[in-house]
Parts: C-alpha cells; structure tokens; sequence
C-alpha cells in the first residue's frame, strides 16, 4: 500500500513541475529590450491575462500589438478614453476624464522630448486626448522605449491582456509608479 501511495504522490508532483514549466515558458511572454526597466527587465516572463474580463486601468503594464508592427510589446498604461496626456519638460502628465486637475506619472527616469500631438505622437508641443476604444501606452523607460509616441493610440482591439504577474526569474506583479498632483 505504502509504494502506491509514493507513486501518487510523485505523480502529483511532477504533474504540478510540468504545468508551472507550461505556464512559465509556454503561456507567459518574454520582455525583451530595455523600455520597461526598472518595472521589468530584458529575459523576464509575464503572464498577461487574454480573457477580456476587464478592461486596463490606468498604469496597468499591458501586452499590445502596435499599429503597423508584427511584434508584440509590453508597455504601461498612461492615457485611458477621453483623458488628455501630455510629455514636457521631462514629465508624463495625464489629465483624467472629467477632471481639471493634471497629474504627473513618477518615473525613476526622465521623459525625453515632448508630445503629443493629435494622434499622440511625439513631436509637438501641446496635449493630446486619447480618442475613445483607444489607450496611450508609454514604457517605464521612456528614453529607450517605442510606444504611444512613435506609434500614436493603441486601439482596444490591439491589447493582447493585462500583464498580472512576472513569472520568470522570480514571482510577483510588476513595479507600479505613482500618480501625483501635477504643480507648475
């Protein structure tokens, strides 16, 4: 009785090592580049959830298919529909819907350049609100990231899912930075 007792329980954990290797190499994806750093790094797993049970909220870390690229990229949540957005003078602003109030986005790194135009591209001095059905995504490290202001809004239809959790090389949800009254 006692060998069939081992033999199921051998059983069980090897079955639970088999679906954790699933789940970390097979379902998650990899983060490549720096435009996520210091939330996550180049070789890190995120799983992303593909379901639809909710829509991203602001500063979530989402998994997106850019307008005009094959690839799919990892990037940060800044603008939701109707919010207007802005990068000046070295900071990401983000006026929510329905408020009067600017916010600043705290990044441990600063925002090169200024956008946005109409489309949420860089280049243009002036603000930008994100039209509806659509999102403007920046990466944390927003001098080495290709995001909204490269490629304009993400359309809904474009998120892959929100990213829940790193899974590889260790467990636990991404960095998440602030948001802070905007003063100046």
């Amino acid at each position: 009785m006692r060998p069939k007792v081992l033999a199921v329980s051998l059983a069980g954990v090897v079955g639970a090592a088999a679906l954790a290797c699933l789940v970390v190499f097979a379902l998650s994806a990899p983060v490549e580049g720096l435009s996520m750093d210091p939330a996550l790094a180049p070789g890190d797993r995120v799983l992303a959830n593909p379901f639809g049970d909710r829509a991203p909220d602001r500063l979530d870390v989402v998994s997106v298919h850019p307008p005009r690229s094959s690839v799919t990229a990892v990037k940060r949540v800044v603008g939701l529909p109707g919010d207007r957005v802005r990068v000046h003078g070295g900071r990401v602003l983000v006026r929510p819907a329905g408020r009067d109030d600017w916010l600043a986005v705290s990044y441990s790194r600063a925002a090169p350049g200024q956008c946005c135009a109409a489309d949420g591209r860089a280049g243009a001095d002036a603000d930008a609100v994100v039209p509806p059905g659509h999102y403007f995504v920046l990466g944390d490290n927003l001098g080495a990231s290709t995001d909204s202001r490269s490629y304009g809004f993400v359309a809904a239809a474009d998120v892959v899912g929100v990213v829940a959790l790193r899974v590889w090389p260790s467990v636990g949800a991404p960095d998440r930075p602030s948001l802070t009254p905007a003063t100046g």
